[in-house]
């Protein structure tokens, strides 16, 4: 699965956590408060989302601002929440008869069992009218997860899927007309 390398720099803020005095900041105001949060200059870049999340961008890998999040609250407020950021695959030929006996919780607690951790949540599709498959969406917490999946393939109810990544853009018919 590609992913921009900013990707593992960056944290996100849930919008609807964030304090409203804080919500009219500039970038450079939130860079400063995060910095001065964590008492190092480690924050580059800010920028607000359309959903009203906030994306900090730092120099280095974000993994340690994630695990240690107190900055979090000292900056943004007291409610403020980081916002996991999930990857998606899909699984597109997944047996109808596995997925409608259990719900998408028990799935993915079967699933964690089966492929090991980082899979965080489970989607079914309803099957195009007879269709005996329909296709698993699948969310992971990391890139390196999504890419084991995708290659070494999805273990459920001792049955082996191909996984492959998954936007959910629909595919693009534009340039697809041949030159005759």
């Amino acid at each position: 699965m590609a992913v921009p390398a900013r990707v593992h720099r960056e944290v996100i803020l849930k919008g609807s956590s964030i304090s409203s005095a804080v919500i009219g900041r500039k970038p450079a105001e939130i860079v400063n408060a995060v910095n001065g949060a964590i008492q190092a200059p480690v924050a580059v870049t800010a920028r607000r989302l359309p959903s009203g999340d906030t994306v900090v961008t730092f120099r280095e890998p974000a993994r340690p601002h994630i695990e240690a999040d107190a900055w979090v609250k000292t900056a943004f407020g007291p409610e403020a929440a980081l916002s996991r950021r999930l990857f998606t695959i899909i699984v597109k030929s997944f047996p109808v008869r596995l997925s409608d006996k259990q719900d998408t919780t028990e799935m993915a607690k079967q699933l964690i069992a089966s492929n090991g951790p980082g899979i965080a949540k489970v989607t079914t599709r309803k099957p195009r009218g007879s269709s005996t498959f329909s296709p698993l969406i699948v969310a992971v917490d990391s890139v390196e997860t999504a890419n084991r999946l995708c290659d070494n393939g999805i273990v459920y109810e001792s049955e082996i899927f191909d996984a492959m990544p998954y936007n959910g853009a629909p595919p693009s018919t534009r340039g697809s007309a041949t030159a005759a």
